[in-house]
């Protein structure tokens, strides 16, 4: 058995077949971080992390759709490179032009940039 500590929560990976397959994964820590962390912005960094993991497959299969959700997560929770790329992950104009938007509001200048790229400005414009 391989134990990894991922976002400080062990996870069990088993290398065999013979052992037991009572592996945490990530779905079931996802309801420890609001016990983890205290503050909005550490839980922020944490589904953001979540959300990379999904994107690049570390520890499960790739799934672009649960990726997008926890990058959304962490937008929401006030993390700009979140809201980044979420906006980068979706295939819906209006819904990365929010996102970006939310994420320039938060200071993230990537955000601000992918923001008036996607709605024809130059990157002189940035909002208040």
């Amino acid at each position: 058995m391989l134990i990894v500590v991922w976002l400080g929560v062990k996870i069990y990976l088993h290398q065999s077949s013979s052992e037991p397959r009572n592996t945490l994964t990530l779905e079931t820590i996802d309801p420890r971080i609001d016990l983890i962390e205290k503050s909005d912005y550490g839980k922020a960094q944490r589904y953001y992390a979540f959300a990379g993991a999904y994107r690049e497959g570390k520890g499960q299969k790739p799934d672009r759709i649960k990726a997008l959700r926890y990058y959304a997560k962490s937008c929401e929770l006030g993390y700009g490179l979140g809201c980044m790329d979420a906006g980068a992950m979706t295939t819906d104009k209006m819904e990365a032009s929010h996102y970006y938007e939310k994420g320039c509001d938060l200071g993230y200048m990537g955000a601000c940039k992918n923001w008036n790229v996607l709605n024809g400005y130059g990157f002189e414009y940035v909002p208040e």
